[in-house]
C-alpha cells in the first residue's frame, strides 16, 4: 500500500512538473452554443481552414491546432480536451460537410485525428478519466512492465532491405500507399503514427533498431522519399528529433 501512495505521488508529481500546457483566449469557451449556430459554425470552420479571418477567440485555438492534432492534444488541459472533444463531435454529426474540410486541411491521410478522438472522447468528465489514466500508469509501474508493439517479425534483417533498392522501394511504397503491403510491412506500417507520435515508447529494443536502420538507410538512399515519409507521419516536423533520440543507440 505504501508502495502504491508512493507512486503515486511520483507520477503526480511528474506529470504536473513536465507537460507546459497549452494556454488560450478562453478555456471556458461555451463552444456548443456556437456550434448550434450555422453562421457562426461556417465561421469557426471557415477561419480554421483559412477561408475567412477569425473571430471569437478562435485565433487563439487556431494557433495550436497542428500540435494539438498531431500530438492527441497531449498538451491540453482538462477544459481544452473538453472543447476539443464537444468541437469535433459537432462537425462529425451536425456539419459532416466542415468535418471533411477539416480533416482535408489538418489530417488527409486519416492518421492523427482518429487518435485525437480517442484522446479527447471522456472529458466531459475529465477528471475521472485522469484518475483512470493515474490508476493504470501506476499499475504500469507496478506490473514492471510496458505494453510494446506487435509486430510480424521484430527481427527482419533490416540491414538487408535498405541494401537492396527493390525491397526498399517496396516497403517504402507501402508505408507511402504507393503500393501493396506484405504482412510484415503492413505490421509495421500500422504502428508508425503511434511511435513517431510518442517516440518509440511502446517500441521493444529490436523495434527500435528496426525503425533506427530502416530511416537512415532511406535518408541515404531514396533521400527524395525520406522527404515524403516525414511528410506523411511528421508534416509539421515536430515528432523526428525525439523519435530518432530514442532509436538512435539500436
Amino acid at each position: 500500500m505504501k508502495l502504491f501512495v508512493i507512486l503515486s505521488a511520483l507520477v503526480v508529481m511528474t506529470i504536473a512538473e513536465d507537460i507546459v500546457y497549452f494556454t488560450s483566449d478562453d478555456d471556458y469557451l461555451d463552444i456548443d452554443s456556437l456550434m448550434n449556430q450555422p453562421l457562426i459554425a461556417k465561421e469557426i470552420i471557415d477561419c480554421l481552414v483559412d477561408r475567412a479571418p477569425c473571430y471569437y477567440r478562435i485565433q487563439s485555438y487556431k494557433n495550436k491546432l497542428a500540435e494539438v492534432i498531431f500530438t492527441a492534444c497531449h498538451r491540453c488541459n482538462d477544459p481544452q480536451k473538453k472543447l476539443a472533444n464537444r468541437f469535433l463531435m459537432a462537425l462529425k454529426v451536425k456539419y459532416p460537410e466542415y468535418y471533411r474540410d477539416f480533416d482535408k486541411k489538418y489530417d488527409p491521410d486519416n492518421i492523427y485525428l482518429p487518435i485525437l478522438e480517442n484522446a479527447v472522447s471522456g472529458y466531459v468528465k475529465g477528471f475521472k478519466m485522469k484518475i483512470i489514466l493515474l490508476l493504470a500508469i501506476v499499475g504500469a509501474a507496478l506490473a514492471g512492465k510496458i505494453d510494446f508493439f506487435s509486430t510480424a517479425d521484430d527481427y527482419l534483417d533490416m540491414e538487408a532491405v535498405v541494401n537492396d533498392p527493390a525491397k526498399l522501394k517496396a516497403m517504402t511504397d507501402c508505408f507511402l500507399d504507393r503500393g501493396p503491403c506484405d504482412p510484415v510491412a503492413q505490421s509495421y506500417k500500422i504502428i508508425i503514427p503511434e511511435s513517431m507520435a510518442h517516440a518509440c515508447g511502446r517500441c521493444n529494443d529490436a523495434q527500435k533498431h528496426l525503425a533506427n536502420t530502416y530511416l537512415r538507410g532511406l535518408f541515404w538512399k531514396i533521400p527524395e522519399d525520406y522527404d515524403n515519409f516525414l511528410k506523411k507521419f511528421d508534416p509539421q516536423g515536430i515528432f523526428l528529433d525525439k523519435f530518432m533520440e530514442a532509436v538512435k543507440d539500436y
